[in-house]
């Protein structure tokens, strides 16, 4: 025998005992063998080893009389995904055959496979829970000042509230609830659950109750809405205080301050807005207001150009408080000025550059008077000098005059009244210098 034969006859031997020695295989399931599975649900199958020749399965289904439904499935497969759509209950017992070949695929035989059994049924059903316990019905009531559930909520006049309800487990058209503002078959008054507004309720109690639920064991529930009555709001009263005039007729002669003092009982009340009026009362007639929403202001001073000179004016004040609730009265009269103040206004004459020390200084009134030119003997004038600037002529004249004993400066003050008793003043100054010599001029000879 050549050395080529042997090896052959070699190789040969080899394969035949390794086809020989492979063990069979094993099946396994997904659910496992024995799980319960309800019938259209999948069994995955897999096994090892797998052939590297043929892998074949086939089935016992329930009710039939053998092994049937033999599938093929071909080399190196090792898994299956039964449907078992359409089976009868029962027991689906699988198995597997892999086919193993020696000797070059000369010699081949099968190998078959434990059997899987899974149980099927139409329908699984769920196991009852160890303790059943009914779910309870629930309604609450919300109003401005939160949510209640089984008390008591608390509302002012005029106020509304909104009811929920909730009965799980109850039938969709059971469930009432009384004193709903609807219809009793409103779907906004019964039902499984819902929520209506009650809309603005009258003083007194009012209950809200879940009844006639069917199919809900739970215990009913209520809710109760207590409308308080709206406590009584006082009107306010106000008190005019005196008119006060413009601080300085000189500067604004017509801008007076009109005043009052809120009062209101109600501890809760304040002042939310006025309303002023002026009446001219020699006609009666309106002539001018001033309405304020939203201010607790108490005093009103009179913008200018809102007046007139030599006017009699009364004025009345009305108020409201934070619930609309009014209080008006009269205030006292006032008068303006008959027309505006005089206008003050000097001036000084001296000899020089400016007036030097013991220098005669003659002052000018020239005040513009708005009093009747007629009454003009009335008027009255006061020259006040500071500073070392001593009057040598009459204060109480319109003109004057003045000296300074030493240099600087120096203030002088005009003061005028009218003839109707007006009075304003100017304040000026004056510098008192050195006095400047006169040059003599001489022709020589």
């Amino acid at each position: 025998m050549s050395r080529f034969t042997f090896i052959i006859l070699f190789i040969g031997l080899f394969f035949a005992l390794v086809g020989t020695v492979q063990a069979a295989p094993v099946l396994s399931s997904l659910p496992p063998a024995g799980s319960t599975i309800t019938i259209g649900d999948p069994v995955d199958y897999g096994w090892s080893p797998v052939s590297t020749r043929d892998n074949c399965i086939h089935f016992f289904p329930p009710g039939a009389a053998g092994w049937e439904n033999w599938t093929c499935l071909g080399r190196n497969i090792g898994s299956y995904a039964k449907n078992t759509a359409g089976l009868n209950e029962g027991s689906l017992s699988a198995e597997i055959a892999t086919k193993k070949c020696s000797f070059f695929g000369l010699k081949c035989s099968w190998d078959y496979s434990n059997v899987v059994k899974v149980n099927l049924v139409k329908t699984l059903s769920l196991p009852p829970p160890l303790s059943a316990t009914p779910e309870s019905t629930s309604i609450t009531a919300t109003g401005p000042d939160g949510t209640v559930t089984d008390e008591t909520l608390f509302l002012n006049s005029r106020e509304s509230a909104i009811i929920t309800w909730s009965a799980p487990g109850a039938g969709p058209e059971s469930c009432v609830i009384n004193e709903c503002p609807f219809d009793s078959g409103d779907s906004r008054c019964s039902g499984s659950s819902g929520s209506f507004s009650t809309g603005a309720l009258t003083t007194g109690s009012h209950s809200y109750a879940i009844s006639s639920c069917t199919g809900n064991v739970g215990a009913p529930h209520a809710v109760n809405v207590d409308v308080r009555p709206e406590p009584k709001n006082t009107a306010p009263s106000v008190f005019p205080l005196p008119p006060q005039p413009p601080a300085d007729y000189c500067i604004s002669p017509l801008t007076w301050t009109l005043s009052w003092n809120f009062y209101d009982p109600d501890a809760d009340s304040f002042q939310s807005g006025y309303e002023i009026k002026f009446f001219d009362v020699a006609t009666g007639r309106e002539v001018f207001s001033r309405l304020s929403y939203l201010s607790s202001s108490d005093s009103y001073a009179v913008p200018a150009g809102a007046l007139l000179f030599n006017k009699t004016y009364s004025w009345t004040i009305k108020v409201w408080d934070n619930k609309l609730a009014t209080g008006e009265a009269t205030g006292a009269n006032f008068t303006t000025i008959p027309h505006s103040a005089p206008k003050i206004d000097f001036r000084w004459t001296f000899s020089g550059q400016w007036p030097a020390i013991n220098e005669v200084i003659n002052f000018y009134d020239e005040t513009t008077f708005y009093d009747n030119i007629a009454s003009a003997s009335k008027r009255k004038w006061l020259w006040i000098f500071w500073d070392d600037l001593k009057a040598v002529g009459p204060t109480d004249s319109f003109n004057t005059q003045a000296k300074a004993g030493s240099r600087g400066e120096k203030r002088i003050k005009l003061a005028s009244t009218d003839a109707d008793g007006l009075t304003c003043s100017k304040t000026k100054t004056l510098q008192i210098g050195r006095r400047v010599p006169k040059i003599k001029e001489i022709f020589p000879r």
